[in-house]
């Protein structure tokens, strides 16, 4: 695959059912805007994760990806929002009951567009992430990623609502 392809993007809708997702007490919710499904990660101190499954397409070379966050705001805060992602990489005989996400945590903070307006769609700079970082996949792997948002430690106190994340080969 060559320098800059999309290797993969997971949506709103690729996100695992709370229930098969390593179980956590806190919970996303679905939202509509313009016709499109969200998650609502909530502003406001708690974090917020969900899963998502992958492949690693049989071309991937190996290396390091860049990745892209596409996000908006049901409302019109000008605070910085922080994204943390962490991936695991599912190869032939790994064992699904003991693997764990990488802890390396590769983290994305972005401001809306100066514009704000509630809805409106952002996509964050792209972010370098290592192939040990990936939880070093092969072609052809599953991967999940994990998508926080650490409303712990950022200051929107508006609901981020996840669009897509996209990955592109380094």
């Amino acid at each position: 695959m060559a320098s800059g392809d999309t290797l993969w993007a997971v949506t709103a809708r690729n996100a695992l059912p709370a229930i098969t997702t390593f179980p956590t007490p806190d919970f996303l919710t679905f939202d509509t805007n313009f016709k499109e499904e969200v998650l609502d990660y909530d502003g406001g101190g708690t974090d917020e994760r969900a899963v998502f499954e992958f492949v690693w397409p049989e071309n991937y070379a190996g290396g390091g990806i860049t990745i892209y966050l596409g996000y908006s705001t049901d409302g019109t805060a000008t605070a910085a929002l922080e994204w943390d992602f962490q991936f695991m990489a599912i190869g032939d005989t790994e064992d699904y009951d003991t693997k764990t996400f990488n802890a390396t945590v590769t983290t994305i903070t972005d401001t809306p567009a100066t514009t704000v307006s509630a809805n409106k769609l952002n996509v964050s700079a792209g972010t370098n992430v290592t192939h040990a970082v990936c939880d070093s996949p092969a072609a052809g792997e599953k991967g999940y990623v994990r998508v926080t948002r650490t409303s712990s430690t950022d200051t929107n106190t508006d609901d981020g609502q996840f669009h897509f994340l996209r990955a592109k080969e380094q």
